[in-house]
């Protein structure tokens, strides 16, 4: 049952972009990119099905998996943003020439305690994902997650013009 609805998902998920692509895009007129969560969503359903095909998913495992890859999106989503908040805060305080030291020590510590929380968040997610798998389904998904990450990080160097999305820390 779970099958066949992960397929008539994956199914509807292709319709839906064949059918927004409509006629062939000339060449004088842009192509569309996909909004962000449709590209989210996209990803999480592929890494559901690699992961269902490697590590040989249960139905129940399945959608427990996309539940724990879903409210893990959510926590990333919040994370960039807050993120993205703080830079900017960053940023307008060392333009600033009136910022006082103990400005920026507040600022630091409050950027430092995000990527902690988050930190926490994902390593509390990632074990919910490994307590739903068997011990071979675990050593199985650790070499995936390898994989994958060094297939990120390899696309990333090849193509230098793109940013990776990640702040160095």
């Amino acid at each position: 049952m779970v099958k066949r609805w992960l397929c008539g998902l994956m199914l509807a998920f292709t319709c839906l972009a064949l059918a927004a692509q409509g006629a062939a895009p000339s060449e004088e007129e842009p192509r569309p990119q996909p909004d962000a969560a449709s590209r989210r969503d996209t990803v999480r359903l592929f890494l559901v099905h690699r992961m269902r095909e490697s590590l040989q998913l249960s139905d129940a495992q399945t959608l427990k998996v996309l539940d724990v890859l879903e409210a893990l999106d959510k926590e990333r989503q919040g994370h960039q943003d807050a993120m993205r908040s703080l830079q900017a805060r960053l940023r307008a305080a060392v333009e600033d020439p009136a910022t006082s030291e103990s400005a920026f020590k507040d600022l630091v510590a409050e950027t430092r305690k995000e990527q902690a929380r988050f930190d926490t968040a994902a390593r509390g997610l990632d074990e919910r994902l490994l307590a739903l798998m068997t011990p071979k389904q675990q050593a199985q998904y650790l070499i995936l997650r390898r994989s994958l990450m060094d297939q990120i990080q390899q696309d990333q160097r090849q193509r230098p013009d793109k940013p990776s999305g990640r702040l160095r820390r």
